[in-house]
C-alpha cells in the first residue's frame, strides 16, 4: 500500500495475489470489515502500511491523523495483517510472478485461523497495516 486507502464498509477488499501473504491480508482486513459493519453499519476504514513494521507506510497516529483531516471522527484503529511467519519487504521481492497454489483452501484455512489466533500476536511492529475506522461528522 503506497497511498491511504479509503474503504467503505460495503464494499469488499481486495488486492492483487503473488503469494500467501495477500490472501492473509484480504482474509484479515475483510474480518476486521465485516466486524466493524456489524457493529456500526456505516463508516469507513482507512488503511495503509504499518511503517513501525517496515520502516515505510504510516504509523497508527499518522493514519489516525489523515482520517480526521478527511472530516471524520475516529472510531476505532489498531492493527491488522499480521501473518504468524516473517515476510520480505515488498521491495526485496524480485520475482512478482503469480504463484500456482489453490486459492480457495487458502482462503478457508486463513478464514479459520485469523479470528481464532491473529489476535493473539497482532502487535505494531508485526502487524503489515495499520487501520482507523470512521464516520463522518
Amino acid at each position: 500500500m503506497d497511498r491511504v486507502i479509503e474503504l467503505p464498509l460495503d464494499k469488499k477488499y481486495e488486492c492483487e495475489i503473488f503469494g500467501l501473504g495477500e490472501i492473509f491480508e484480504i482474509v484479515s482486513i475483510e474480518n476486521l470489515r465485516k466486524k466493524l459493519k456489524k457493529q456500526y453499519r456505516v463508516g469507513v476504514l482507512f488503511l495503509h502500511s504499518n511503517k513501525d513494521h517496515s520502516g515505510r507506510g504510516l504509523s497508527l497516529e499518522e493514519l489516525c491523523e489523515e482520517a480526521k483531516k478527511r472530516d471524520y471522527t475516529v472510531v476505532q484503529s489498531g492493527f491488522a495483517d499480521a501473518p504468524p511467519w516473517k515476510s520480505s519487504p515488498a521491495s526485496e521481492v524480485t520475482d512478482k510472478k503469480k504463484i500456482p497454489f489453490s486459492v480457495p483452501i487458502s482462503y478457508f484455512l486463513f478464514s479459520i485461523w485469523i479470528p481464532l489466533m491473529e489476535r493473539f500476536y497482532r502487535k505494531k511492529d508485526i502487524a503489515h497495516v495499520v487501520y482507523c475506522f470512521g464516520q463522518k461528522k
